[in-house]
Parts: structure tokens; C-alpha cells; sequence
């Protein structure tokens, strides 16, 4: 419910944000933006981009935006031993994990320029600075259980949830095909630098991180985009 809730958002914003920036004083002019686009990095990431923001005299672009993993990321050890070639890449450096999930939440600013504005063939150079909420969730077995003192056939299966936020930042350009004055369609490239490490020293302080690749959400990306608003 969560992630639908996450991209919810998403769309209403690029939708609210035509009616909210409407100005036209002083070449001002405002723009929604959708965007879905795939990480090329460890199994390939889904992600849902919207936001909005001012054109300042049809060449500097201001905006902002909200991003999510348009499905969390997600290991199991059962889809492993029963149907390998559907697992994706392990994602824990725990080697008692059963299971472990994954979620990113973005909101950040977006600053670019817009070349050849007034042509139907065009080119947006931008940059994003984001804020990233990623959610860990693990089950794993706790090897440290006393069997026979605590009347365990069976260790345990544990429960980890950890929050963790940083930073990251994305270049990104758009080949932008525009239809009307109100509509474009963007091809879009980037690469986005983020090194996430998250850890639980009091659990496992042999484990520095828990992420069996601290750029998992960082790397080279590609999508589509639909820009409107007062273009």
C-alpha cells in the first residue's frame, strides 16, 4: 500500500504542478514532467520520476521532483532454490538471510538548460540533486539461539528493519520531441551517483555493510519522458 501511495504522489504532482505554474511574466513559464525510466545496474531497477517547475526565458529550467522504485527490490532464498533463474541478484551480505527487500523514496531539485527551445527537435542538459528514504527489510535466521535453553527444535527466523537516508546526484539528458506548444516526448539518458551502506554493528559487527553492492541504486540509466504545461 505504501509504494502505491508513493506513486500516487508522483502523478498527482506532475499533474497539480501545470495549474500551480502557470506564470508567464518575465518569460516565465511553468512545465509538469512524468518520466519512467530503468537502472542498468545489478538486475535492472524500475523507476516512476514526476515533478514540475519554471522555464526562465525558454532556456533555464528549476524544478523539483519525487521518484520511487516503481516495485521494491526484492531476494528470496525460497524463488533461489526453486526457480533460479527468476531470482534476481542477491542483495545481502548476510549469509543467514531468508529474505530481504529494498525500497527508495527520492525528492530533490532539478536545474538544466534547454537547447534549441524554439525547434521540434530539442536537448535539455540537467542535473538532479535528490534526497534519497531507503527502506531494508530482512528476515533472517538467528544462528546465536540457544536451542536448548530457550525449547527450540529450529533457530529462530528474525525480523530487520532499517531506515536509512543520503544523498545523490544524476546528469541527465533528454532528446526532447515537442508536439504543439503544450506537449513533449523525451528520450532520456543519465547516471546517477549514489553509494548507499547500511549496517547493524550491535547484530552484526562483522558485516560493514549489509548491501552486497553499495551502488545499488547508482549507475547508468535510460527512459521515456512526457514534459506539458506552457511550453
Amino acid at each position: 500500500m505504501k509504494d502505491w501511495n508513493q506513486l500516487f504522489m508522483i502523478i498527482l504532482i506532475s499533474v497539480l504542478t501545470i495549474s500551480v505554474l502557470k506564470a508567464q511574466n518575465d518569460g516565465i513559464r511553468g512545465y509538469g514532467s512524468l518520466e519512467f525510466i530503468e537502472l542498468d545496474t545489478y538486475g535492472g531497477k524500475s523507476y516512476t520520476d514526476g515533478g514540475g517547475g519554471v522555464i526562465i526565458n525558454n532556456n533555464i529550467i528549476m524544478g523539483i521532483y519525487v521518484s520511487a522504485l516503481t516495485r521494491p527490490y526484492r531476494w528470496d532464498l525460497f524463488t533461489v532454490l526453486n526457480n533460479p533463474s527468476n531470482a534476481l541478484p542477491r542483495l545481502t551480505n548476510n549469509e543467514y538471510s531468508t529474505n530481504s527487500t529494498i525500497t527508495n523514496f527520492d525528492v530533490g531539485g532539478r536545474f538544466g538548460f534547454n537547447i534549441a527551445p524554439a525547434k521540434s527537435v530539442q536537448a535539455t542538459m540537467s542535473i538532479k540533486i535528490g534526497y534519497s528514504t531507503i527502506n531494508y527489510l530482512e528476515s533472517y535466521i538467528d544462528i546465536s539461539a540457544d536451542l536448548e535453553n530457550d525449547n527450540l527444535e529450529y533457530p529462530p527466523i528474525l525480523e530487520l528493519d532499517i531506515t536509512h537516508y543520503n544523498f545523490n546526484v544524476s546528469p541527465q539528458l533528454d532528446v526532447q520531441f515537442k508536439i504543439g506548444k503544450a506537449f513533449k516526448i523525451s528520450l532520456i539518458s543519465g547516471y546517477k551517483i549514489q553509494s548507499t551502506e547500511i549496517n547493524q554493528k550491535d547484530l552484526f559487527p562483522d558485516i560493514d555493510n549489509l548491501l552486497s553492492e553499495s551502488s545499488l541504486f547508482g549507475g547508468s540509466y535510460f527512459g521515456i519522458g512526457f514534459v506539458f504545461g506552457n511550453l
